[in-house]
């Protein structure tokens, strides 16, 4: 009887500390959209790697979200590097079509 009361106990928490600790594993990516705006290309291109690594990975939607809120946070050079990242997102970075646009200097 307790082997089968453990068993249930152990089931339910997964179901609910499982959800938490994926929510939670989001990625941050502050240090490296930051470093996109370096003048060290060396550094700014570290940066690049470390974002296209997520980009088939299953915080791509999350990280999709943080280079677009990023978008009017950063400087030209940035937006730029943010721009190109995007692409290699695919269909995960539809959701930035608007946001690139509204970013886009008029002129």
């Amino acid at each position: 009887m307790h082997r089968r009361f453990a068993c249930k106990a152990a089931f339910f928490a997964s179901v609910l500390i499982l959800p938490a600790a994926a929510l939670a594993a989001a990625p941050d990516l502050s240090a490296e959209i930051k470093a996109l705006s370096s003048t060290d290309e060396a550094r700014r291109e570290q940066a690049v790697e470390a974002i296209v690594k997520l980009a088939h990975g299953p915080d791509a939607k999350d990280v999709v979200a943080a280079l677009v809120k990023a978008l009017d946070k950063t400087d030209s050079h940035a937006r730029y590097e943010i721009a190109r990242l995007l692409a290699d997102f695919g269909k995960d970075a539809k959701s930035a079509t608007l946001p690139l646009v509204a970013a886009e200097p008029s002129g």
